[in-house]
């Protein structure tokens, strides 16, 4: 007896967030290291230096903006990627039960034949 009742199988749904997962972390690995780190480090760098009271602390945080850039992304990145590990292996999962009920279905019936 199934007992989900919706049409699309759960390791599809699975698989399909995983996949969302992994563009997800693509473009927000791109997002976060590109945009807000590397050009708002440089664009805070040169508002800071702007100023007239120049502030030692903008210049601080736009340099440390600039060089962790790199850092962020990847850490967003390789976040992303196992969150969508997890969807795949949990679609992996729910395929290898299917897959096993299936067997083991097949292996009563030859069972009770004999």
């Amino acid at each position: 007896m199934n007992k989900n009742k919706s049409k699309v199988p759960l390791n599809k749904f699975y698989l399909t967030l995983g996949i969302l997962a992994a563009i997800v972390a693509v473009f927000g690995s791109l997002y976060l290291s590109l945009w807000l780190c590397f050009v708002g480090g440089i664009v805070q760098l040169i508002e800071a230096v702007k100023a007239t009271p120049v502030s030692a602390i903008g210049i601080a945080i736009g340099i440390l903006r600039f060089v962790f850039s790199a850092l962020v992304g990847w850490l967003c990145f390789f976040l992303g990627c196992w969150i969508c590990k997890c969807f795949f292996s949990k679609a992996y999962v729910k395929r290898n039960e299917a897959k096993f009920k299936k067997q083991q279905e097949m292996f009563n019936q030859t069972r009770t034949r004999f």
